[in-house]
């Protein structure tokens, strides 16, 4: 097979977004579009996730079984930041912590929302030319973030603070879920710390 055809099919492939496996006939769940998010939020649109959204047979099955607590973990549209104006004050503030594969730039303002923070989650081009492989980590990302965010957004609701937030995956190498979620845990105990001292 050519290094093209091996391209086109790893683009044409579908992975699970939250263990990561390649999906296959064997593995691939049966169900509808509106159960798509399941694995990330029973509430949220499915306008507001990637379209290729798929979950193994294996992690649907956890997701059924654990979709009453899934519900609580919510990140909804508010909670990611989209205006260019505060994206862009984020990084000309180039207040940032670093905590391998991420580098999180922080800007303490006033937001358009409800919720102390609001995050946004890249992957440079540069590092995963398929558009693929930066879905499938961006998804990762957002799944670790979602689950572990409430300590953030506690310290920040008793310093009655809004913090924006770019989460930049910097590493050039895929990771599994599991050592995403491990490496996102510490940074979020850093920019508590950060912005704790500020």
């Amino acid at each position: 097979m050519t290094i093209n055809k091996q391209e086109e099919t790893q683009a044409n492939q579908s992975f699970c977004s939250i263990c990561g496996v390649a999906i296959t006939p064997e593995n691939k769940t049966v169900f509808k579009a509106q159960y798509r998010t399941l694995a990330f939020d029973t509430e949220l649109a499915l306008n507001l996730l990637d379209t290729q959204v798929d979950i193994c047979r294996s992690c649907y099955a956890k997701s059924k079984t654990g979709q009453a607590s899934l519900s609580k973990n919510t990140l909804k549209k508010d909670e990611i930041l989209s205006l260019r104006k505060v994206i862009g004050n984020t990084f000309e503030k180039r207040e940032s912590i670093t905590q391998y594969p991420f580098k999180i730039f922080i800007n303490e303002t006033s937001l358009p929302s409800n919720y102390p923070v609001q995050a946004l989650f890249t992957v440079p081009k540069r590092n995963f030319k398929l558009a693929v492989k930066r879905n499938l980590l961006r998804r990762r990302i957002k799944e670790a973030y979602r689950q572990h965010k409430h300590e953030l957004y506690e310290h920040l609701n008793q310093e009655n603070k809004q913090l924006a937030i770019v989460i930049i995956y910097i590493h050039n190498k895929e990771m599994t879920y599991n050592d995403i979620e491990e490496k996102l845990i510490l940074s979020l105990q850093k920019v508590i710390k950060k912005i704790s001292r500020a």
